[in-house]
């Protein structure tokens, strides 16, 4: 139970670096990505 609960945390860790990272990366491109693309 304790290995599934560190898997579970180790994977949610991932996500939200992964989510933050993407956040950031399309927060510093939006003033380069032509307005046609924005949604």
């Amino acid at each position: 139970m304790k290995k599934l609960l560190s898997l579970a945390g180790a994977l949610l860790a991932l996500l939200a670096v992964t989510v933050s990272s993407t956040a950031s990366a399309w927060v510093f491109y939006q003033p380069v990505t032509p307005k046609c693309l924005r949604k």
